[in-house]
């Protein structure tokens, strides 16, 4: 709602008394109210140009779900009567056929201020009321049966329209989408369309997404020269010659499209951002000349080599993960790179980024890497992963890296014969004090007190190891701990660890009567551990999700009533009853077993807005 400006009155009343100046004033009080009554009923008038008046839902929405969308979004009930400038006032509207089925879309028209409106799922096939939406500048429709646009073809403000799959097989009709001389954004996902003829006819566009449409000719887009924005995703065109004159483009994504011969691109110079993932591209060459690339995303390529990209000095993000390249020599001159990712790559050598100061990201996980004496040049690093490379023994190359606060490690000292190999020495860690997130795994990794001195972590993984004690991280601001497959004597330690929201105990023998009083603890992963009973549990009034999959817990009463508990796994486990969660106010999934016995099934079906999935997640 607008407020009009404050309006005084300069006509004479019977009501002014002296000021001492000579001049007769109205008293404050009489000034306010005549000034706030002209104003609310200039306001009123300005608005509806006549009186409020309240408006029964159930009349100007006949259907029930989309007057339940509507009763949603203005914080009322669906049979309630409510102020005409409320209606009048509303910007936005979604509105969703899964959670209220929707048929008709009478009643649209009453919201002549809305600006976005998003339907999806819903069976109503009639956009014709949205057709008096004069201000609407947003469209979204996701798998509706709408399929004839031309009730919004006229609309004057409508900039942005989102058309995502279909509740039918026929193609929503674009031709009447010409007359939108206003519409700036078109995404189209999942829509079967026989050609892009319509699309090419909208020539004011700026942003274009075609996601899936299943057209390989692409030469009507050659007259959208307008366009600043286009993704082609999963397109099946080989041939993108047709996009080669789009001049203007700064942002392209082929992501998973056929396309294999970039050469088209090679004019396209003041594109920045370009994603070319997942396509079956062997030669990078025609990018050699895009010196505006800030970004280039060419992961899951064919690429073996990135020599093209040696003179691109102005790539800030480069991702070449899972593509055949062997070598980061061209790499070496690229100043301005920021964030690389070369994991799953042949890379065994790192020494030639040493001279990227400006590195801040590097992904080398699963890469060909013997050991990290490449690592420890790299000291503008503040996020490194080097999970998955081959047994490493010696973190000494570590310490340098003083600016990183995100480590992943690969399962140190990997062995199938471990048992052979001196324990790993953490104590290179333990200068890193600005590590927020540390993630390490291996079984010679036994003792953690080189990590005491971590004041900022946070996050902590220690999966899979030797370490039975963990009392020296006491104290720590730990709010994440994952000890999957790490069998620690006891743990008493952790429940003193009084600022975990999060603990993964997976694959262990945890004994809950330790963490059960941990203040703060919301979610809590017991998949496979040694539990079985869970009565400590009654006292975690702060748990929000459980997971007790594939462990040995016939009896859940203790969950009864936990007050923030919404989300519970008891697939593949003994449970015998799942009756005990009904009582849990906010509780929305529960997870079965396709084929678990638990009784109790019945209760949970009276548990409103509840979702009761199997392991499948169907």
């Amino acid at each position: 709602m607008t407020t009009t400006p404050e309006q005084t009155s300069t006509f004479p009343t019977s009501d002014e008394v002296p000021d001492g100046t000579g001049t007769r004033r109205r008293p404050w009080f009489v000034a306010a109210g005549v000034a706030i009554a002209v104003t609310l009923a200039a306001a009123v008038v300005a608005m509806h140009g006549r009186p409020t008046s309240d408006v029964a839902l159930a009349t100007a929405f006949p259907d029930a779900g989309l007057r339940r969308c509507v009763a949603q979004a203005l914080g009322a009930s669906d049979e309630a009567a409510v102020p005409r400038a409320d209606l009048a006032a509303l910007e936005a509207l979604t509105c969703s056929g899964r959670s209220h089925a929707v048929t008709s879309l009478v009643g649209l028209e009453t919201l002549d201020s809305v600006r976005s409106l998003a339907l999806a799922d819903v069976a109503a096939s009639d956009l014709s009321p949205a057709s008096a939406l004069g201000h609407l500048a947003t469209l979204e429709l996701s798998r509706t049966a709408i399929t004839d646009l031309t009730p919004v073809a006229d609309l004057p403000d409508l900039e942005t329209l989102l058309i995502a799959g279909g509740a039918t097989t026929e193609p929503p009709a674009l031709d009447s989408l010409g007359e939108l001389t206003s519409l700036r954004t078109l995404e189209l996902r999942s829509a079967a369309l026989a050609d892009l003829a319509p699309v090419g006819r909208l020539t004011g566009l700026t942003g274009l997404t075609l996601d899936g449409v299943g057209v390989a000719d692409l030469t009507p887009l050659a007259h959208l020269t307008a366009l600043t924005s286009l993704d082609l995703l999963a397109s099946p065109a080989a041939d993108i010659g047709p996009i080669g004159g789009l001049a203007g483009l700064t942002e392209l994504s082929l992501r998973g499209s056929a396309v294999a011969d970039l050469g088209p691109l090679a004019g396209l110079t003041d594109l920045t951002l370009l994603d070319i993932s997942q396509t079956p591209v062997t030669d990078l060459a025609p990018l050699a000349g895009l010196t505006s690339l800030t970004s280039l995303d060419a992961a899951h390529t064919r690429a073996q080599s990135l020599a093209p990209l040696a003179g691109l000095t102005a790539l800030t993000t480069l991702d070449a993960s899972s593509a055949p390249v062997r070598t980061v020599q061209p790499l070496a001159g690229l100043t301005s790179l920021t964030t690389l990712d070369i994991s799953s790559t042949g890379v065994d050598d790192l020494a030639p980024l040493a001279t990227l100061g400006a590195l801040t990201s590097l992904d080398a996980s699963s890469t060909q890497l013997p050991d990290l004496s490449s690592v420890g040049a790299l000291v503008s690093l503040t996020r490194l992963d080097v999970w998955g490379i081959d047994r490493v023994m010696d973190l000494t190359p570590l310490s340098s890296l003083t600016s990183l606060t995100e480590l992943t490690l690969p399962e140190v000292g990997q062995s199938f014969y471990y048992d052979e190999l001196p324990p790993v020495d953490l104590t290179p860690l333990g200068g890193l004090t600005e590590l927020t997130t540390l993630r390490l795994s291996g079984e010679t990794v036994d003792d953690v007190t080189p990590l005491a001195p971590l004041d900022k972590l946070t996050s902590l993984t220690i999966s899979r190891t030797s370490v039975e004690d963990l009392s020296p991280l006491v104290g720590l601001p730990l709010e994440e701990l994952d000890v999957t497959s790490t069998w620690l004597d006891d743990f008493a330690a952790v429940g003193r660890m009084t600022t975990l929201t999060t603990l993964t105990a997976a694959l262990s023998s945890i004994d809950l009567e330790d963490i059960a009083d941990l203040p703060n603890l919301q979610v809590l992963d017991l998949s496979n551990s040694m539990v079985k009973g869970v009565p400590a549990l009654a006292r975690a009034r702060s748990l929000v999700d459980l997971d007790l999959s594939g462990t040995y817990v016939t009896d859940i009463g203790a969950l009864a009533g936990l007050p923030e508990l919404r989300t519970v796994d008891v697939s593949a486990s003994w449970v015998i009853s799942v009756t005990p969660l009904a009582t849990c106010p906010r509780l929305e999934r529960v997870v079965l077993s396709a084929s678990s016995s638990a009784s109790g099934r019945g209760s949970l079906a009276t548990v409103e807005g509840l979702t009761v999935v199997d392991r499948s997640g169907r």
